[in-house]
């Protein structure tokens, strides 16, 4: 496959249609992954359990391939899980109300430098849109390992208390970014 695109202007991000998108060729390196947007990404989207969101390009192929998707998902947390310096003033017995990115990976054809970055970016600059029109204090992730967790702490998230890979990103740090 190669390089896919040559510009984050080729790439369109969009909602995950089964009727649309090649989720059976799409090979992250991670059989969790892979088995999830090939056989349960649609059904999940579809109980709206989570919204799934492709990366691919406009092709002439009946089905465009995924080169990337992230999964977006309403959540909570206990106050206690925060790191205290981020949840000054807060009410003790009120869930906080994030935004989980449940699921994020690239395909590895993939070749183009920090593809994942882009694919976090539009993640995070819809999670901002969203807290616009509903409550969401930050963003939540679960790193799957430390490689991972920095990959994450490289862009500001910052690790829960009770959850070494669990990590937040404020959405007043979202604000100052974009």
């Amino acid at each position: 496959m190669g390089l896919l695109f040559h510009s984050k202007d080729d790439l369109v991000f969009e909602l995950l249609d089964k009727t649309k998108h090649d989720r059976h060729n799409f090979e992250c390196g991670v059989p969790e992954l892979n088995e999830f947007i090939s056989k349960y990404a649609g059904q999940q989207q579809s109980k709206h359990l989570n919204k799934v969101y492709v990366a691919t390009t406009k092709s002439s192929e009946t089905l465009e391939p995924i080169i990337g998707y992230y999964t977006l998902s309403a959540h909570s947390l206990t106050f206690e899980t925060f790191p205290e310096k981020i949840v000054t003033n807060f009410p003790k017995d009120y869930p906080i109300p994030t935004l989980k990115i449940g699921r994020l990976a690239r395909d590895l054809h993939q070749t183009t430098k920090g593809f994942g970055q882009l694919i976090l970016a539009d993640a995070l600059y819809r999670a901002l849109r969203i807290s616009k029109e509903v409550g969401v204090f930050a963003v939540e992730v679960d790193a799957k390992n430390e490689r991972l967790k920095q990959f994450y702490q490289a862009v500001g998230f910052v690790s829960l208390i009770d959850d070494p890979l669990g990590l937040i990103l404020p959405i007043k740090t979202l604000e100052k970014v974009f």
